[in-house]
């Protein structure tokens, strides 16, 4: 069992975290995709009064799942997990993700709204994640 935990981190290290590959190359650019449309629900909800539609809750949810998936997949095929973890991009990840289930499990704090958009807000940082990476999608 320990050998398959190893081949399948290994696979995510070489497959999903490796930004050489075409593979790598692939996930980021979906990546890059699902923050810009991360970034459009966000100014649809704050500055056109769609804050309650549900539409854009829906998006929101599953692109933030998603996110939150990538997330634990970086974490488990980092080399140094604690690294990532307390390291500027994971702590971007992650802060950028976590006000969207934060909002969904306790919706009473919707009423710190100035404090929830300038957390959601930090989700512009995600697309500078990937503005380190750009030379590999040339």
């Amino acid at each position: 069992m320990k050998k398959k935990k190893r081949n399948f981190r290994k696979l995510v290290q070489d497959n999903y975290i490796n930004h050489e590959c075409r593979s790598g190359k692939s996930v980021d650019g979906v990546l890059a995709f699902l923050n810009l449309v991360f970034l459009v629900v966000l100014f649809l909800e704050f500055h056109h009064g769609f804050g309650e539609s549900k539409t854009l809750l829906v998006i929101e949810v599953c692109i933030a799942s998603l996110l939150l998936v990538d997330y634990f997949l970086r974490v488990y095929g980092s080399k140094n997990r604690k690294k990532y973890v307390f390291g500027l991009y994971g702590l971007i990840n992650i802060v950028t993700i976590v006000p969207t289930f934060l909002l969904l499990i306790l919706p009473e704090l919707s009423h710190s709204l100035k404090l929830i958009k300038l957390i959601k807000y930090s989700r512009v940082l995600r697309i500078f994640r990937f503005a380190r990476f750009r030379r590999y999608f040339r």
